[in-house]
């Protein structure tokens, strides 16, 4: 017999009580999605608890803490599908060997960190 599945861990969990729908909500998510969540919330120029009570609205049985990292992931997608030139993650060489970018290191390297905690 198959053992169910469990959903995989988190890697650097975080958790926060925001405000939704006049209570208080308490939310666990990896720490880079809270500070991705953060980024949001600068660069769109609102609250925390205005932006959570906008992802709350949205259709969906999909939890609270679900919609917010589907949210911040499809934020930043759009954001790069906006800008092309951003995507330049993965190029070639004269070669026509793979290259990362310096991003996409970073991004690489922090994963790796978070992954040895």
């Amino acid at each position: 017999m198959k053992e169910p599945t469990s959903p995989s861990p988190l890697i650097d969990p975080a958790e926060r009580t925001l405000s939704a729908d006049g209570g208080a909500v308490t939310i666990r998510l990896e720490r880079t999605v809270w500070d991705a969540f953060d980024d949001i919330c600068q660069r769109e120029g609102v609250g925390s608890d205005e932006l959570l009570a906008g992802i709350g609205r949205r259709a969906g049985n999909d939890s609270l803490a679900a919609k917010i990292d589907d949210y911040v992931t499809r934020y930043f997608k759009d954001a790069l599908d906006r800008d092309p030139p951003a995507r330049r993650g993965l190029s070639e060489d004269d070669g026509g060997e793979p290259v990362l970018g310096a991003a996409t290191l970073a991004a690489l390297d922090a994963v790796a960190q978070a992954g040895k905690k």
